[in-house]
């Protein structure tokens, strides 16, 4: 039996409609001041955030993250996966919630769309942090598909992608939350297929946009999505980046090492003050 760990600052769970088909579900954790969004990668879901906000020592602070469209407990309309699409539905979660300006954090995909953000609407955003969203990724992974049925959920947490990093609170928190249960002691993951991603990604052209916001380039010290060039050369196109690396981490820096990666994001939101 898996069971739930027991959070310092748990969060509050909503349900927003921002579409006449499409509502999100998401984690809110209130507080002051400019409000951080939290943005998840492709196959994830917003629960990858819960404990880097417990480790936060920005308790008086608010984070919010959503489950993006076909992930979690979102809905999941069967087109609209391009990163621009996905970028605009936060805009639309934003104005729902009454949020005129955030700080915007993204891990993998989200990194993607939090450039697009910076890039489209500046005068909203405070400040990105781009998690080892790859950007350029090396042709030669072997991205193979992954299953999405198992015989159990203790089949499924054993399964998880690139979890070796993972205490064992976050492989069983993560777990209950990425599956649904088929009434047959099946489990299925919380997420749809979306080939649009993956080709907006591959499309993805950094040297369109003009970020002028303060931004952070963050890396796993592991990670083999990112290389270790990828930051430096994404910095020639955003000049004030500032760039930085979670020891002992690999590409899901918020589950592998959530303290790490809360410490470099505390100081980067508290220096935008």
């Amino acid at each position: 039996m898996i069971a739930p760990p027991t959070f310092r600052r748990p969060a509050e769970e909503g349900r927003i409609s921002i579409a006449p088909d499409l509502s999100l579900h998401y984690l809110d954790w209130p507080g002051e001041g400019v409000p951080s969004l939290l943005l998840h990668g492709s196959k994830s879901n917003a629960r990858a955030w819960d404990f880097v906000v417990d480790a936060s020592d920005l308790n008086h602070r608010r984070f919010i993250a959503p489950d993006q469209r076909g992930h979690g407990l979102s809905d999941a309309p069967t087109t609209g996966y391009q990163i621009e699409n996905l970028a605009s539905d936060m805009w639309a979660f934003l104005d729902a919630l009454s949020i005129e300006r955030a700080i915007v954090v993204g891990t993998a995909t989200g990194g993607y769309m939090a450039l697009t953000m910076a890039s489209s609407r500046p005068e909203r955003v405070a400040g990105i942090a781009v998690v080892d969203a790859g950007i350029w990724i090396n042709p030669n992974l072997n991205f193979a598909p992954r299953k999405r049925i198992y015989d159990s959920m203790a089949d499924g947490r054993a399964a998880l992608d690139r979890s070796e990093r993972w205490d064992e609170a976050a492989k069983d928190h993560y777990a209950l939350h990425s599956f649904r249960e088929l009434g047959d002691g099946r489990v299925e993951y919380r997420h749809f297929e979306q080939p649009e991603t993956a080709e907006s990604r591959a499309a993805f052209d950094i040297e369109a946009l003009k970020i002028s916001c303060s931004t952070l380039l963050v890396r796993g010290e592991h990670s083999d999505i990112t290389d270790p060039e990828t930051h430096p050369r994404l910095a020639r196109y955003i000049p004030q980046a500032e760039i930085a690396t979670v020891a002992g981490s690999g590409h899901h820096v918020s589950l592998d090492k959530p303290a790490g990666l809360a410490a470099i994001l505390d100081a980067f939101i508290t220096g935008l003050d």
